[in-house]
């Protein structure tokens, strides 16, 4: 059991911290003292561009020509469907927009689309906050690159393929030509055929129905898949016509190999950061113990685990590639590019800011700690830890943790398994202590950064004294009237007066 003190409150050394912390921002700002790095999250969405992908898939499906009329509709419905997905994801502000990152998407997505083998109009490449490691094309005019992909890449080049592979989709127009194979084979007579068949069965109906439409799932992914190969010889195609290094594109398929994995391969330091906040660094709660669950539930199904993988056949398709290079499949591919290695501590940066986003705030510990042992120096780093500790302060006050804090899994890894293990065991003492002092640190590299005073705001938001939070709020609304959290600012209320 997770030792708890739900309602113990910050020690009268820490609310002292907080009052300290919010004086040196003052006069941090008196100073004009401000070295901090733009805040990705809340730039600011084009105006124009939710009108325009409208108007386009206006145009789009009212282009649309499939007989018979029942698969027209069956097809439109999905198109519609893809549309508002993405639409609504742009309203919930899903995508970054006006930083480097996007600019190194557009310069080299313009660097590609000249070499495509015939006219082609020009997709727009979005950059998501989704963690996860993938890049898609959506089929309507639209690319989406994960952050999440982008922190497992490692050169430009392998950027390139991963973009000329998507070019390569749009180009060939994959997405479409699914869509309408699939309903054209769901309304044929042959499949219809067979759904009556089994529907006349007298027993087991149900489970015979999953398995036809199982089947025909994976069907429909395996013949995908000799698309996945097209789009490779092109993209490989593509990059070396515009100058990048050709071997990226099997060194790609060994980073989308590991995607199922975690990304960081190395244990976290938390324990010098823990002797020197506060928190009790001497507390049982820092064992090790075995990782378990009841019934073992989490135990994953290997029957199609090649089918489930997030990017299957890396292995057949890199050896394609050295077919189509005319190297030996033993070849030593090293990506190593200090221009885009450059960029990974703002990747990084945005993977974290991800985590706080979808409030994942064991993930934000793990990705921030290993942000700081890497770049000390980088202050929203300790920002974000801030926000990370104050968040599981304020869950364990409202008994609300297990909304912002997984428990530890056999199928997290054995580093991201220790830290959540960790976290779950600590005391709400020791979450305030870590807010504070990640806070303390971030004060120092950048008092005037927003998001340090966002940071302050929150963890004053879950101490004993309304005068703290008064503070931070004046600090913060003085500071930035036009800020990315100014709403959020004026409405927060003290934990203790039972507000969320």
């Amino acid at each position: 059991m997770r030792p708890t003190a739900p309602f113990v409150h910050v020690p009268l050394r820490s609310v002292w911290l907080v009052l300290a912390l919010l004086v040196g921002l003052h006069m941090a700002q008196a100073q004009g003292d401000h070295v901090c790095t733009p805040l990705l999250y809340g730039s600011a969405m084009p105006p124009d561009l939710v009108p325009a992908l409208e108007a386009h898939y206006k145009a789009h499906n009212a282009a649309v020509d499939v007989a018979p009329a029942k698969v027209r509709k069956a097809v439109l419905e999905d198109w519609t469907h893809l549309q508002t997905d993405l639409i609504e994801s742009l309203n919930d502000e899903h995508f970054i927009f006006g930083t480097p990152l996007n600019d190194l998407l557009d310069s080299i997505t313009a660097l590609l689309v000249p070499h495509l083998p015939g006219p082609s109009a020009t997709p727009r490449v979005l950059l998501s906050w989704y963690p996860w490691p993938n890049a898609s094309c959506r089929g309507e005019g639209t690319i989406v690159v994960n952050i999440g992909m982008l922190e497992r890449l490692n050169s430009r080049a392998e950027l390139a393929f991963i973009l000329g592979h998507e070019l390569a989709h749009h180009y060939f127009d994959h997405v479409g030509h699914g869509i309408e194979q699939v309903h054209t084979r769901m309304n044929s007579d042959e499949f219809q055929a067979e759904v009556n068949a089994v529907l006349r069965q007298e027993f087991d109906r149900v489970a015979q129905l999953e398995a036809l439409f199982i089947s025909f799932s994976i069907n429909e992914r395996r013949h995908g898949r000799n698309h996945e190969l097209v789009s490779d010889s092109l993209a490989l195609r593509l990059m070396q016509a515009a100058g990048f290094d050709a071997l990226a594109a099997p060194s790609v398929m060994d980073v989308l190999a590991a995607c199922d994995r975690e990304a960081y391969t190395t244990a976290v330091n938390m324990e010098s950061a823990f002797r020197s906040s506060g928190a009790d660094a001497e507390g049982d709660w820092m064992a090790e113990e075995q990782v378990s669950s009841l019934g073992n539930v989490d135990t994953r199904d290997t029957v199609l685990a090649e089918e489930l993988r997030t990017h299957p056949d890396c292995e057949i398709r890199k050896l394609a590639l050295f077919d189509l290079l005319e190297l030996d499949y033993k070849t030593r591919v090293v990506q190593d590019d200090a221009t885009y290695l450059a960029l990974k501590p703002q990747i990084a940066s945005a993977v974290l800011e991800s985590a706080l986003i979808s409030r994942d705030l064991g993930r934000a510990v793990f990705v921030g700690q290993h942000l700081v042992n890497r770049e000390p120096s980088l202050p929203e780093a300790h920002a974000g830890l801030a926000l990370a500790y104050a968040g599981m302060e304020r869950g364990l006050r409202l008994h609300q943790l297990s909304r912002v804090l997984d428990q530890p899994a056999r199928h997290h890894s054995q580093h991201y398994q220790r830290t959540l293990q960790m976290l779950n065991r600590m005391r709400v003492r020791d979450h305030a202590a870590m807010a504070v002092y990640n806070l303390r640190l971030a004060q120092e590299k950048a008092p005037a950064c927003e998001l340090t005073y966002y940071a302050a705001l929150k963890v004053a938001a879950n101490g004993p004294s309304s005068v703290d939070l008064e503070e931070a709020r004046k600090a913060y609304l003085d500071t930035f009237p036009d800020g990315h959290y100014r709403e959020e600012a004026t409405n927060m209320k003290l934990i203790a007066s039972g507000s969320r």
